[in-house]
Order: C-alpha cells, then structure tokens, then sequence
C-alpha cells in the first residue's frame, strides 16, 4: 500500500487554521510531491522556501509530514499478531502491515523537533499541535502524548465532542497492537473529562470487542452513574448487557433512557423479554408498541417487532432459525436464543446460542452452552457439525480449559475444509504449549509450516514457532 500515511496531512489541514481559507500553496504542492513519492524533490522544494523564510510556518510543517511519509514508507512492519488476527471467525488478519507500522524513535525526534519550531513562531496552530499528538501516538509514546492531548484540550473550545475526537488519539494506538496502551490513554482521557460519560462507554466497547468481559462491564457500569448521559451511551450500554444475557440491566438502561429522552425502547425489550419467557403478554406489548411509535424513527424495532407478532400462537425450532438469521441487532437476537434452550428439546439452540457467546467472545458462558450441544453435533450435517467443534475448542482455549480444548480439536484434523484443520491444529498447539508439553505444540506449528495449505494460520504458526524456540 504505497504512500498510505499521506493521511497525516488531512489531520494537519483538517483544522480551523485552514477552515476558512484556500490552502496555502506550499501545501498543495507539497501535497502532491508526498503523493507521487517525490519525497527528496519535496525537501528540495521546501528548504528553497525555509531558506527564504527561516519562519514560514507552512513549509516547516509540511517538512515534517515529508519526512513522516518517506520514514513510514520504509519502515518495516513488526510482525506482531494479536487475538484478533487469530480468530477463527476471519480468514484474514485483522491489521495490515502499514497499520502496524511504529514511528522509529530517529524519525519521531526529527519531526518533533519541526513541529515544536513551527509552535515557538505561532503557539496558536492548533493544527500542529493535533499533528504532534498523532506523532507520539503513532511512535507509542505515551508520557508526550498525554501532554500533547492535554495542550490540545487547553487550547481548543469544546464543542462537546472534543473527548471523543481525542479518542481517535488512543485508536491510533490501539492500530499498532498496543492494546493495553491504548486503553492508558483513554482512561487518561476519561480523567480529563470526568464529567463526560461517553468516554467511558467508549472504553467499556473497547474492552468489550477485545474479550475482556469484566473489564468492560466495570466501566459500563460506572458510565450509568453520572446525571447526564449521551443517547449514543445508553445504547451502547443496553447492546452490551443485552448480548451477554445482563437482561434486567439492559431494561434498566432502556428504562432510564427512554424516560430521559421520551423515547419507546423500554416497552420493546419489556416486550422481547416477555416473548423470551414464552408469556403470551408479549403480544400486546409489542403491538402497542408498533402501533404508536414512528415506524421511520424505530425501523429496526418495528421490523423486528412485526415478525415475532407472527408468532402469537406457535413458535417452531424452524421459526427460531429463521429469526436469528434475519439482519438485527444480536442484542435482540440474544432474547430469542434464550426462548428456544428453554422451550425446545432439541440442543440445536444451544449450539446456536453458543457460538453467537463465542462471537462476542463470552466465553465461559459459550463453553456451558456448547457443551450442552454436545449430544445433538454428531446428529447434524457435516459441516454444521464440524463448525460446531471449532467453536467449542476455540471457546475451550480462550476459556483456559487448554486439556478440553486439545480433546475437541482432535476430530476435527480429518476435516475436508482446509481452514478447520489448520485452526485445530494451530489452536491444538497453542493449548499444548500452555500445558507446557513443548515438543507436541512444535510438532502442530511445524506441521502447519509443512502443509501445502496457505492460509493465516501457517503464518501464525512460524510466528508462535519462533518464539517457543
């Protein structure tokens, strides 16, 4: 991906130093000069106007972002892998390579050193210093990035979503595979804005797509105590609780919200919740609810409403697939789930059910459900069943049940699909190195090496070989 962090310059131009005005022409040419790779002609261009003009603030800026660019350009990418690019749930990793890519300390104190002249000649280009915070984040340097978020939050009015532009700061961060550092800077963002708590739900869907369930629900909690909440955290908050079974939270969070906000939310979960209870009540409620509220302003809802109304006297496994199939939110899809374990014999619900809690990456309750599920794979078809077994030994692993985990991926080495059999045998290696039998979990990633297949999981597997030598 040739010339990809020419992007930098939008982060730069995209501020009010420029709102109201033509861009200055040392800009647009050098602009151009960074997209073509001419980046030796950009400096040549530049130093000719700097050495006119030692305070032309423009061609110092736009020095740094040359600089910036070309560094990037051949910089190699880390070979890190995180538990995203693992998941068995995407064939292809999660980051590129140019996402990944660290700001090298040399090119960082170069472009630092520009960009804080640029600010000794004119303290008030707010673009420069949204510039720097972007450097530190993307050279993970976190004590000057803290301080550079700060000076942005001294010098720019807030227009109330100043927090959540800074977030974009601990994103970048986030990009690189720094995961736990990432997740500093928006706490570090969240103390800045005590008052805001939208930050914290931020953080909380942070945790929450990274599997870390409990963390997530620590700071989604402490989100529902502040006076004012944003319509956008009230929903968040509800989705979470919701997917991960927290029902009488997510009415809660509806509750508080649609009285806050005069909205209808609270009576469509109280009307799924009793659907999920198998009360003939859910009904009325539901109806009620399409009957009055907009059906513009709720459409997903009155979509959702109007085909479970359908079910009034009946409700077959058949209908239970065919609404956990359609395209809605899995937080209602969850309440569905939950009916058909409780009312029908048959465990394919608890198969569904769990590798839905496996997607979300809940996976203690994933494993109970699975294993549930256990009596009735070997009765499906193949591929169902199959894909019902790399979920349980996913689920297995990251659950920590690395013994369990080894016995439910060993069926699935005579696979036909090629994908299966390398994630079993990749994930098959990683539970045996946790047990600490070392000579088994080389054997499983070198034979991966060796396979003819070329899938992420061969990649993967060097990678973890590596490192166990």
């Amino acid at each position: 991906m040739k010339h990809a962090f020419v992007f930098l310059i939008t982060i730069l131009l995209g501020s009010q130093t420029f709102a109201q005005q033509q861009q200055p022409e040392v800009v647009v040419v050098t602009t151009g000069y960074i997209q073509q790779g001419k980046y030796d002609v950009a400096l040549s261009y530049l130093d000719s106007i700097i050495k006119r003009n030692p305070k032309n603030v423009d061609a110092l800026m736009m020095r740094g972002n040359v600089i910036l660019n070309r560094d990037l350009i051949n910089e190699v990418a880390p070979e890190v892998y995180t538990d995203n690019d693992e998941s068995i749930f995407s064939g292809t990793f999660s980051l590129t390579p140019e996402q990944k890519k660290i700001v090298s300390p040399k090119t960082e104190a170069e472009v630092e050193a520009l960009w804080q002249k640029c600010l000794q000649i004119d303290s008030n280009r707010l673009d420069i210093r949204k510039g720097l915070a972007m450097l530190y984040a993307m050279s993970i340097n976190l004590p000057k990035l803290k301080l550079a978020i700060l000076s942005i939050k001294q010098h720019e009015a807030d227009n109330g979503e100043q927090a959540f532009n800074l977030n974009e700061y601990a994103r970048k961060v986030k990009e690189r595979a720094h995961f736990d550092e990432a997740m500093e800077v928006y706490a570090y963002i969240a103390k800045l804005f005590p008052s805001v708590a939208g930050v914290r739900s931020d953080i909380a869907s942070e945790y929450y797509y990274e599997g870390r369930i409990n963390q997530a629900l620590d700071w989604l909690d402490s989100t529902f105590n502040f006076k004012t909440v944003d319509e956008t955290s009230f929903l968040n908050g509800a989705y979470i609780y919701s997917e991960l079974g927290y029902f009488d939270n997510a009415q809660d969070v509806f509750n508080t919200y649609s009285r806050v906000y005069d909205r209808k939310m609270d009576k469509f979960y109280y009307g799924m919740r009793q659907f999920a209870d198998s009360s003939a009540n859910y009904y009325n409620t539901l109806k009620y609810f399409v009957d009055v509220v907009d059906s513009n302003a709720y459409y997903g809802e009155c979509q959702f409403a109007k085909h479970l109304l359908q079910f009034r006297d009946s409700f077959t496994l058949a209908d239970y697939n065919n609404t956990v199939n359609m395209n809605a939110p899995e937080a209602y899809k969850a309440l569905v789930h939950t009916r058909a374990v409780r009312q029908f014999a048959n465990c394919e619900p608890y198969i569904r059910y769990g590798i839905q809690q496996t997607r979300i990456r809940n996976y203690s309750a994933a494993t109970q459900l699975l294993e549930e599920g256990e009596q009735c794979a070997m009765q499906l078809d193949i591929d169902k069943s199959e894909y019902w077994r790399m979920c349980y030994g996913y689920a297995l692993y990251r659950a920590g049940e690395n013994e369990k985990a080894v016995e439910a991926f060993k069926l699935l080495r005579a696979s036909k699909d090629s994908f299966k059999v390398s994630a079993a045998i990749y994930f098959s290696g990683l539970a045996l190195a946790k047990l600490n039998i070392m000579h088994e979990a080389r054997a499983c990633f070198q034979s991966l090496i060796d396979s003819r297949t070329e899938n992420k999981y061969k990649v993967l597997a060097k990678y973890r070989l590596d490192r166990l030598k």
